[in-house]
């Protein structure tokens, strides 16, 4: 059992050192980088001349486009005389010194049919009016023709997107931008004409892949434009950074690219290896296995692994036989939508995120042994109870306020327009990062009083519910292990604490044996050979020198008894010796009567320390009682002189 769980425990370790450097290695600073330096040329107001943040309304859009979008991407910019393609190539267009464009820049629009999802009032029916509903996919979704002369036809090409306003289908009418400047300003100004933005259209994606050179990095790429039917404008930008690793099986082919696959690799052995452990466990075990927490954590880290690893293998079967930059190398208006992979990628990335967090609270698992993880183990196993109560009604009481902060101001700001929304903005108003002030000046006296009501409620009252039902938890399992060390009990988890120790104490010792250290380090430090090296104590002698102390406490007086009986009937024993052979005493050795003297007088002594021990013990027992009673005495005093004072005031009134 002692080999079987110290090889558990370097199996976990092990996976756990895997996992974690296949995270770390995975991970790229230069790919935040070119996200943030592809997303300032839209955003930045020294770079873009016209801001993505300040677009709020459809003839702001058409000027960023005209303005933002083609001077960054289509600007003919200073290359350097070594670049392997020349400027002014058609393929590869620059965007600086580093980033070039990977084929073409596609527009893609969402439309709502006319009068599907929205009814008109009776006061406007003798009029020709048409109203356009917000966008639900496969309801008011429109795919039919539109334009000047029908000749914006919908496709099913692209990816879905989840926006502030609706998700959005895979589908849309596509418009694909012309590789010159020239050219793709007068298509904009064509497309203006036509009326390719009107009332019908909810969103606009702009989509392009760049490629950065140094890093053989790909930016994908996504500007969305969201269009309410009150007629606001949302934009939003994102940029997705795939490396070449997460693409094609040993990226690029250096050294830290194939440590990562191989890396995947071994953990998907791991995985398979823990299934089945897992499984195996819940078959004989059931009902029991389903109670222990660890277990549900195990299932969960397993299931994450799993999903992870599965869009991971999904976008290496996508990329089989496939080359990034292949056909925009040949075609230049060819675009790759390369948005589904990115996406597949992110969600594998939060996944991994979100599962270290379980592998590495895993680690309390092994490591319980140690005598304060455990009591905190403990204090949190005492407190689920209490805490899931304590979690019931901080629930209702938010949900009560998140309510409240909807129905409040809902119709006058955007963070509580929706009750997922009003959620988010309490939760950041419960960190310390939310403008509450908004509020205040839009209803003074409202917000005023449940603002209070929410600091009262939140902050005052439940923090310090939760802070008490901790230390309480934490008081009840230090004084139960108290307890337990008085009447000498053991824990359930000791045994794997003593089985470590003595693993470690016999790996310590082969060690030792090894390397014969022990004799240097005894001459050159004894007081540290005196502290490593120093026997590990038996729990089980302790626990039997602890039970053998409660028995002789309880039956002191048995044993005192025999005790003197026993001393008796030794002397009695020695004086009919002595007068049965008479004439031997000049026949022994004086050595010998001496020694018997000091064996029978040291027995004597030792009996006589034993008794007093007892006594002692006795008398701090009855002491300490005393000193109870004197307390209670003392209560009972002063209530009864509390009770005398009240029936004399009574009697006085």
């Amino acid at each position: 059992l002692f080999y079987q769980s110290c090889f558990q425990m370097m199996t976990f370790i092990t996976f756990l050192l895997v996992f974690t450097v296949v995270a770390l290695l995975a991970q790229s600073a230069t790919a935040a980088q070119l996200a943030d330096h592809i997303s300032a040329k839209f955003q930045d107001s020294t770079l873009a001349p016209v801001p993505l943040s300040t677009v709020s309304s459809t003839p702001e859009l058409w000027d960023f486009l005209q303005h933002t979008l083609l001077t960054n991407l289509y600007a003919d910019r200073e290359l350097d005389p070594s670049s392997a393609i020349g400027e002014g190539s058609n393929t590869l267009r620059p965007l600086d010194r580093a980033n070039r464009l990977l084929g073409s820049v596609q527009l893609r629009q969402a439309r709502v049919a006319p009068n599907v999802g929205c009814q008109l009032s009776t006061l406007f029916e003798q009029f020709e009016v048409t109203c356009y509903a917000q966008y639900q996919a496969g309801f008011s979704e429109d795919t039919a023709r539109f334009g000047r002369d029908n000749q914006f036809a919908h496709s099913d090409f692209g990816t879905a997107y989840s926006g502030n306003l609706a998700t959005y289908s895979d589908g849309g009418y596509h418009v694909v931008l012309a590789q010159n400047t020239t050219e793709a300003l007068t298509q904009l100004a064509q497309l203006r004409a036509d009326g390719f933005l009107d009332q019908a259209s909810r969103a606009l994606f702009i989509d392009f892949n760049t490629w950065n050179s140094n890093t053989n990095e790909y930016a994908v790429n996504r500007i969305v434009f969201e269009m309410a039917p009150t007629g606001v404008v949302l934009p939003q930008f994102r940029s997705l950074v795939l490396q070449k690793g997460f693409v094609v099986i040993g990226g690029s082919g250096t050294m830290v690219e194939w440590v990562v696959f191989v890396g995947e690799v071994v953990l998907c052995f791991f995985i398979l290896s823990y299934l089945a452990e897992e499984a195996s466990e819940l078959t004989v075990s059931r009902w029991s296995y389903v109670k222990d927490g660890w277990n549900i954590m195990d299932w969960c880290n397993l299931i994450l692994l799993i999903v992870s690893f599965s869009y991971r293998a999904n976008v290496y079967v996508q990329m089989t036989g496939t080359t990034l930059g292949e056909e925009e190398m040949s075609d230049p208006t060819a675009y790759t939508d390369l948005q589904g992979l990115a996406e597949a990628i992110e969600v594998s990335r939060l996944v991994n995120a979100f599962n270290a967090l379980l592998i590495w609270a895993k680690v309390v698992k092994y490591i319980g042994f140690f005598p304060y993880i455990r009591m905190l183990v403990q204090t949190v196993e005492s407190a689920a109870r209490v805490f899931v109560v304590f979690l019931i009604v901080f629930a209702c009481s938010f949900i009560g306020f998140t309510l409240a902060f909807n129905v409040g101001f809902g119709d006058q700001f955007w963070d509580s327009s929706t009750f997922a929304r009003t959620a988010i903005f309490l939760a950041r108003a419960f960190l310390g990062d939310a403008e509450v002030l908004l509020l205040y000046r839009a209803q003074p006296l409202f917000a005023g009083v449940l603002v209070l009501l929410f600091i009262v409620c939140i902050f005052c009252l439940m923090l310090n519910v939760f802070f008490a039902v901790m230390a309480h938890a934490f008081f009840e399992v230090a004084y139960e292990r108290r307890q337990d060390q008085k009447l000498g009990k053991v824990q359930e988890e000791d045994w794997r604490q003593e089985m470590l120790l003595k693993t470690l104490a016999q790996g310590r010792d082969t060690v030792v044996k090894q390397l014969n250290i022990g004799p240097t380090l005894r001459r050159m430090a004894p007081g540290l050979y005196a502290k490593i090296f120093a026997p590990v104590p038996d729990r089980s002698s302790a626990v039997s020198t602890a039970l053998v102390a409660e028995d002789a406490r309880q039956g002191k007086r048995r044993r005192r008894r025999k005790s003197v009986a026993s001393l008796t009937a030794t002397d009695t024993d020695t004086e009919f010796s002595t007068s049965r052979s008479p004439g031997a005493e000049s026949s022994q050795d004086c050595s010998g009567v001496i020694r018997a003297v000091e064996h029978m007088a040291g027995r004597l002594l030792g009996r006589i320390q034993a008794i007093g021990f007892e006594v002692t013990s006795e008398m701090r027992e009855a002491y300490d009682v005393l000193l109870g009673l004197k307390v209670a005495v003392d209560v009972l005093s002063d209530r009864l002189d509390q009770i005398a004072e009240e029936q004399v005031n009574i009697f006085d009134a």
